[in-house]
């Protein structure tokens, strides 16, 4: 099983953290996942987010299949690359690392 991820231990300074959620995917992206709390096919994912742009159904899919060509090669990589999130390229999913499952408490301003 081929899995990507950070090789870092630490979780990522908070500078690191807002650069790479700067981004609207990003962020639907961890959402998505801290909502479930379980692996998430690519796919499924950028059908969710495909859906959340409230396209009609035909357009739905197309529109998934560019998204999902942008998780695999831009949103995604950031993602793992400070740790946040593995990515099993075998399975083809994506779940959350225990640095991604503590985000909302990390960017707390309070």
């Amino acid at each position: 099983m081929a899995i990507e991820s950070s090789s870092a231990v630490n979780p990522p300074e908070k500078n690191e953290l807002f650069g790479t959620l700067v981004t609207q995917k990003q962020r639907q992206v961890l959402d998505l996942l801290l909502i479930t709390g379980e692996p998430k096919a690519m796919a499924d994912i950028a059908i969710e987010l495909a859906r959340q742009q409230e396209f009609a159904d035909e357009a739905v899919w197309q529109e998934a299949s560019r998204i999902r060509i942008e998780l695999y090669h831009r949103h995604l990589p950031k993602l793992a690359d400070i740790g946040l999130v593995e990515i099993d390229t075998t399975r083809n999913t994506v779940s959350l690392t225990s640095a991604g499952a503590e985000v909302r408490d990390r960017l707390s301003l309070g």
